[in-house]
């Protein structure tokens, strides 16, 4: 008699479904299961944690959503400011200028 193993989740209607392969065709089978909680749910909670402490840059500063926003509109602006134009670039690619 096989055994299968298979880890699969309960949805919100409390309904569970199988697709269990198997060599058996066309027969009747005799099925039982056994359901047991995962406990790694547990696990899972302690490394979400984990996830929340917070984290420091380089610079010993807290990351945290706004700084990184605030990084990337800083790169904009530097961008904007020291960036050459399209049309200068092709111009002087036409003249094999170096940049």
């Amino acid at each position: 008699m096989p055994t299968i193993k298979l880890r699969s989740q309960i949805g919100r209607d409390g309904i569970l479904h199988l697709d269990i392969p198997s060599d058996f065709k066309e027969t009747e089978v005799n099925v039982t299961v056994t359901v047991e909680a995962v406990q790694e749910v547990s696990e899972d909670l302690a490394s979400r944690k984990e996830e929340r402490k917070p984290r420091y840059n380089a610079w010993g500063n807290p990351v945290v959503e706004q700084s990184v926003t605030q990084a990337i509109s800083g790169m904009r602006r530097l961008q904007k400011t020291v960036a050459l134009p399209k049309s200068e670039i092709r111009a002087m690619r036409e003249e094999r200028r170096r940049f």
